[in-house]
């Protein structure tokens, strides 16, 4: 019975241990950035390089060859690594070198701008750390050191990041098209080189070796150097991928689009790279030609492996940047921002109790991967009012935005006296006293506004309307908006 239970749990475990061992760490090789460096030859890009972790001991030293990213000696720095696209996070794992850190935050971002915190650790005392990040997608993962555990600065043999890319790519549409430079550095060295795929992936590792058969485009020894592919036809672009040859990669330089390979268009851009391999992103940008411009050298000039290009596959996923709702007069308006919203249309619903939900209305998506901003009017809220945005993506089931919600608990209802009105004028009790302005309005059945004051209330219970002549028979809505709380109630207006 024993070894019968024993027998599965050891093919689960050995399992478990392969796909652990086959993921891939989709931080190496990408684009690091820190809030400061020891000194060039202790950059950022050294922590996704792939050199530390394999052969870091566990005790802060290295068994081999490492290389390894450490910042000036102070608190309060941060390496971060752009993933270049969204990823569906699992792990994130630190392999400290001596000088690690002792109290950090571990932080994911999409902006590279706002970051939300995932984990905090204080007084650490290990060298290898392993975060879960289940739950979290992001493009940008940082670590942000609060306090060393040295009197050096933070240094980190490798950071590794684990996920699942949100969106797949395309093959590589630059493989094999035609490509044209500024300049050679000799015959063997055209820019056909740069595309016809020997000098990527496998054939090349993360600090600018090969080990297989490698080809290159290689530039004369001047800083102004470029080398674009033309794809033949227009198409929209997600992300470009350089494979640069030891150290003759820019320092600086861009990624441009064009129609017409004459008019140019900057779609973003690297200073400070020390990286041999380049994932840049480039969402939502679109062109016949694409061309990686070298502004300045690392040293005599440039020598790429291999330039790729991949585009859109099919529908964009939807990612939110916010989500608001706000007071606006006696409304609520509701904000939100996405991009890659791949022509979704927007349900905004509505509750009062978080639970039960109902549709109020629809915005239809612009259908660009760029950011884009959208605006809602809800009209007739009151009380806690709480609302979410459905939607659904093709080939997937409907997906929910988080949960805003706006305003307090309703007090006690309004009472109008008379009701119905017969005469020139109405009260209102608000059922306690208060103090400030007071807003007034009335809509009619078709919900257009007919009446609307202000009052302002020096420590009175309730208020005075004089009928107006738009007041004619009929069923209306009266609305309070009274210190950020909106009530309502029925009010008939007699013959």
């Amino acid at each position: 019975m024993i070894r019968s239970l024993i027998y599965p749990l050891l093919a689960v475990a050995m399992l478990l241990s392969s796909l652990s061992m086959s993921a891939q760490n989709i931080a190496l090789g990408k684009n690091a950035f820190s809030s400061s460096d020891e000194w060039a030859g202790n950059n950022p890009y050294l922590a996704v390089d792939g050199r530390g972790s394999s052969n870091a001991n566990g005790t802060g030293g290295c068994n081999g060859e490492c290389s390894r990213w450490s910042s000036g000696f102070n608190d309060d720095q941060w390496i971060y690594i752009d993933l270049a696209a969204q990823y569906q996070l699992s792990e994130v794992r630190i392999y400290w070198e001596n000088a690690s850190g002792r109290n950090f935050l571990v932080q994911v971002s999409n902006d590279a701008s706002n970051w939300t915190t995932v984990h905090t650790v204080t007084n650490n005392t290990i060298y290898v750390n392993n975060f879960n990040m289940t739950g979290h997608t992001a493009r940008y993962v940082r670590m942000f050191g609060q306090t060393r555990n040295t009197g050096y600065g933070f240094s980190i043999w490798e950071m590794e990041v684990y996920g699942t890319r949100v969106m797949s790519l395309s093959s590589n549409i630059a493989l094999n098209a035609p490509a044209v430079a500024s300049s050679t550095q000799h015959g063997g060295t055209g820019a056909a080189n740069a595309v016809d795929g020997n000098g990527s992936g496998s054939q090349v590792n993360y600090y600018g070796g090969c080990t297989g058969t490698c080809t290159q485009w290689s530039s004369n020894g001047a800083d102004d150097n470029w080398v674009y592919v033309d794809m033949g036809s227009i198409v929209t672009l997600t992300e470009v991928v350089l494979f640069w040859e030891g150290h003759n990669y820019p320092r600086s330089f861009q990624i441009q689009v064009s129609n017409d390979a004459s008019n140019w268009t900057t779609v973003a851009a690297l200073n400070n790279n020390y990286g041999t391999v380049n994932t840049m992103n480039v969402y939502g940008s679109s062109g016949r030609y694409v061309r990686m411009l070298g502004l300045q050298r690392n040293s005599g000039h440039y020598a790429l492996y291999e330039m790729q290009v991949y585009n859109f596959t099919g529908i964009l996923p939807v990612t939110f940047k916010d989500f608001t709702v706000k007071a606006s007069g006696i409304h609520h308006e509701l904000n939100w921002k996405v991009f890659m919203d791949g022509n979704t249309v927007f349900e905004i619903e509505k509750s009062s109790d978080a639970r039960n939900f109902t549709t109020i209305g629809k915005v239809e998506g612009n259908g660009s991967a760029l950011e884009q901003a959208y605006r809602f009017i809800s009209k007739f809220p009151s009380g806690k009012t709480y609302y979410r945005l459905r939607y659904t993506e093709q080939g997937k089931a409907p997906a929910y935005s988080a949960v805003v919600s706006i305003g307090q608990e309703e007090k006690a209802a309004l009472q109008v006296y008379p009701n119905p009105v017969t005469g020139g004028s109405f009260q209102v009790n608000l059922g306690h006293s208060t103090n400030g302005k007071v807003d007034i309005a009335i809509f009619n059945n078709a919900g257009v506004l007919v009446q609307k004051e202000h009052q302002t209330l020096n420590g009175a219970g309730s208020i005075t309307i004089q009928k107006r002549t738009a007041l004619v028979p009929g069923v209306y809505n009266l609305q309070i908006l009274e210190n950020g709380n909106l009530r309502h109630t029925r009010l008939l207006i007699a013959r």
